[in-house]
């Protein structure tokens, strides 16, 4: 995956996902587009960053995580910062995240990943 060129706002973005070899390329088309990513693999570190760190702008999230799974980060998130956007990553076939949650289905491209934050965070 590589980020489209020419992008100008910087997020503040906590990338969930238990694959390191995925959640180092999604940290990596986040940063080459100018974001500042906080890779974190399980998520309770996830729900610790979202509550401990300011302007966070966006949520990225699986659905598998160790320590606690994804529908559970989303409840607590919403409930806790409730401002924190949020893009579940799924596999096709998972239907545990609410449907107001905006679900981009593997596989994915680095535009599609970025569009689907943008649109995410311009509503």
């Amino acid at each position: 995956m590589s980020a489209p060129p020419g992008r100008l706002v910087s997020w503040r973005i906590i990338a969930a996902d238990s694959d390191k070899t995925k959640l180092d390329a999604l940290t990596g088309v986040l940063r080459d587009a100018g974001h500042c990513v906080f890779p974190v693999q399980d998520g309770r570190s996830a729900l610790e960053l979202t509550i401990e760190l300011p302007n966070i702008h966006l949520l990225l999230t699986n659905t598998r995580l160790g320590g606690m799974d994804g529908p559970a980060l989303i409840k607590l998130v919403r409930y806790m910062r409730p401002g924190v956007r949020i893009l579940h990553i799924a596999e096709v076939g998972e239907d545990e995240i609410p449907q107001d949650v905006l679900t981009l289905q593997e596989p994915f491209t680095a535009g599609q990943l970025l569009s689907a934050a943008e649109s995410l965070l311009a509503s």
